[in-house]
């Protein structure tokens, strides 16, 4: 007598093709969120880095659609492949909301971060003040909230005080450091006097 696979409601059996392409899927959801983390873990070992504003504002709703559909992508393979674990119903529920935000965190602060590392160079980079009170952290204190810039990413860590003191909305702020296009690990900051530019 064969015994019957137990059926799990909600999940579609399109054959071993398509579970082996969810499988890639999730593993590749997993290794890029993984890739995500990095901007908040480099904070946490003091290392301050920006993305470029002219390079996020261009690509900003690329980004975003692009995130929007790895994580699509991600949600429709949690129905192909067999569940597993406790929490994989919970995972499918959130899979579009939470992944779409880990996913653009990556596209927009982790690819450029890890771009700037291995081909970085002398940079200087300029940068728009929005509130010389931004949102501090444990690691980022004071902060200075920036323009154009993406959401928990869009602050200047470590300013000096004498620096912190004479900003105000509005002022431009020249970052000294490693950078190519898309970013700055930044190691100075200096303010230009109002009117000029690099």
């Amino acid at each position: 007598m064969e015994t019957q696979k137990k059926r799990v409601p909600f999940t579609f059996d399109l054959g071993e093709k398509w579970e082996r392409a969810a499988r890639a899927v999730l593993l590749g959801a997993a290794v890029f969120s993984m890739l995500s983390m990095v901007p908040f873990l480099v904070e946490r070992f003091g290392v301050s880095f920006l993305p470029d504003p002219v390079i996020f504002a261009a690509t900003n709703t690329l980004h975003s659609v692009l995130a929007v559909g790895m994580a699509t992508a991600l949600f429709v393979a949690l129905f192909i492949h067999p569940p597993k674990g406790r929490f994989f119903g919970v995972l499918r529920l959130t899979a579009p909301a939470i992944y779409a935000v880990i996913f653009y965190v990556g596209l927009t602060s982790a690819v450029p971060m890890v771009w700037t590392t291995v081909a970085g160079a002398p940079t200087v980079k300029v940068v728009t003040v929005s509130s010389p009170e931004g949102m501090p952290t444990a690691r980022c204190r004071p902060a200075v909230q920036l323009r154009d810039l993406p959401f928990l990413f869009n602050r200047l860590c470590n300013v000096p005080p004498a620096l912190l003191m004479t900003l105000s909305p509005g002022d431009k702020v020249m970052l000294i450091g490693r950078g190519t296009r898309l970013g700055v690990f930044y190691e100075e900051a200096l303010l230009l006097p109002r009117g000029e530019d690099v």
